[in-house]
């Protein structure tokens, strides 16, 4: 009788699969965790950008009524006028 591992016959045959299945497992295993790797980079990189455009945008309220108050000053309009 052949065991798995003898290299002659189907039981070598099988022997030689099992080898080359393992061997793709540990490719794709390698892909994977290093696709893991650049989407976590890809995710901490694009989570500051959407940090900093949020903080941007927060911004823009306070900025159009700072414009507002410059513009009311320089051409009264917008104030109200008593008298």
């Amino acid at each position: 009788m052949n065991g798995l591992g003898n290299s002659s016959g189907s039981d070598g045959a099988i022997s030689v699969a099992l080898s080359e299945d393992s061997s793709q497992e540990s490719t794709l295993n390698d892909n994977v965790s290093k696709q893991e790797a650049l989407i976590s980079t890809q995710k901490s990189s694009l989570t500051t950008e959407l940090n900093s455009a949020n903080q941007i945008l927060q911004g823009i309220p306070e900025q159009m009524q700072e414009v507002n108050e410059m513009y009311s000053a320089i051409t009264g309009y917008g104030t109200s006028q008593n008298g």
